[in-house]
């Protein structure tokens, strides 16, 4: 048994066959044995018994995977750094940058702190950092924001203690903004009240009301909106949260004016362009940070609230028609689930296999039973972009890294 009929993959190269073999591995589809066996590239061995925590024979292998001609750092970023900070207790940033922007190395890295749960993937988040060419408040951003979702192990079904102690040092910093502290504040205040210490807890909530208006549409709180919500649900304050994510749905119109008149203003100056650009760009990075709190939501056990969700997100969806909106639509609708795929892959963008878009299938190819999996599968056959089918398994391979923990810190 396997997560997905190989059939539909003939031609990929085994780099990919191997990520689904880990994938299935981390699901408990197949045993550790099985797939040592058929796996075909060394670094996969070691990253199936790294999950297993036979660190010493992944060791081993990993020896002799230096040999392979395989590009992983450009095809398996992942299980390159995994295998490197594991079994080599080095990581050339460098190297993996010669294939991939600073951003998606963090994030990978971020991933992989959450997976494994240890806090050396997260010393290495802050060296890749450091060598990227942006203002010290975007790096700050991201870092509350990035680090917010490690604590909760991009689940919210359990924490990282050992994130707390970065958390608060960017509290300490004079030049981090105030919108920043705040998404810091309420990090900190749902982490307490999921510890039991509502003393503290209650203090941060204080903090960040008296230092957040949960109302104000200025573009900043947009960047933190998303995380302090929440934040704010898991601290069980859920009419506020939803008041947020409604504004925040409602500010998608601005959006969407924007995009529909661009194109008409006549000889626009450079200027103009830019902050055009700037603000598309923007209100891009803000989309996904709704996206980001809902998949967090979806992955959340004790999560009860899909309606509100789906109401949410069909208010994106009538706006800017993102298939992305209509692709968390179908993780949180499961009564209409055929209907919605049905609807994904008739959407023109993925009509044109758009490889981002088959990374975001890929991780709702996960959730989906098994009748409608049947059906999903009918429709990915038609696909015969290879680059779209290789996005559909890192989606794949991502969302079981964020479903799963490494075995040893799971016992």
């Amino acid at each position: 048994m396997v997560l997905i009929r190989r059939e539909l993959l003939i031609g990929l190269d085994n780099v990919f066959l191997d990520k689904l073999g880990v994938s299935d591995l981390r699901l408990g589809i197949i045993d550790l044995k099985t797939f040592v066996e058929k796996a075909s590239i060394d670094m996969f061995r070691c990253e199936g018994l790294i999950h297993y925590g036979h660190i010493e024979a992944a060791r081993k292998i990993f020896k002799r995977s230096k040999e392979e001609p395989i590009e992983c750092p450009k095809y398996a970023p992942e299980t390159y750094m995994l295998c490197n900070i594991m079994l080599n207790r080095r990581l050339n940033i460098d190297h993996l940058a010669l294939f991939h922007p600073l951003g998606e190395i963090q994030t990978s890295l971020a991933v992989l702190a959450a997976y494994t749960g240890l806090e050396e993937f997260l010393k290495y988040y802050l060296k890749a950092e450091r060598r990227e060419d942006t203002s010290l408040s975007a790096k700050y951003l991201d870092r509350a924001v990035m680090f917010d979702r490690v604590l909760w192990r991009f689940s919210m079904n359990d924490t990282l203690h050992f994130v707390i102690q970065y958390l608060e040092d960017l509290l300490t910093k004079k030049k981090c903004p105030k919108y920043i502290k705040n998404c810091v504040y309420s990090t900190l205040m749902a982490y307490y009240k999921y510890m039991g210490d509502h003393r503290k807890s209650q203090e941060y909530h204080d903090i960040l009301m008296n230092n957040y208006d949960p109302d104000s549409d200025l573009i900043y709180n947009w960047r933190v909106d998303p995380t302090i919500a929440k934040n704010l649900y898991l601290y069980g304050d859920k009419d506020l949260c939803w008041r947020i994510l409604e504004k925040n749905a409602g500010a998608v119109e601005s959006i969407k004016l924007v995009s529909e008149i661009s194109p008409h203003i006549l000889m626009p100056s450079r200027e103009m362009i830019n902050l055009l650009q700037g603000f598309l760009m923007e209100s891009y990075t803000f989309l996904m940070g709704i996206y980001g709190t809902f998949y967090s939501f979806n992955r959340y056990r004790s999560f009860r609230d899909h309606l509100k969700v789906i109401e949410l997100l069909e208010k994106i969806y009538g706006e800017t028609y993102d298939p992305l909106a209509k692709i968390l639509i179908a993780f949180f609708d499961r009564k209409n689930l055929k209907q919605h795929i049905a609807e994904i892959f008739e959407h023109p963008l993925i009509a044109e296999e758009t490889p981002i878009l088959f990374f975001h299938l890929g991780t709702l190819y996960i959730h989906i039973y098994k009748e409608a999996k049947r059906f999903f599968e009918e429709k990915l056959s038609k696909i015969k972009s290879r680059i779209a089918l290789q996005a559909f398994i890192n989606g794949i391979y991502d969302e079981t890294i964020k479903l799963s923990y490494m075995k040893t810190q799971r016992e």
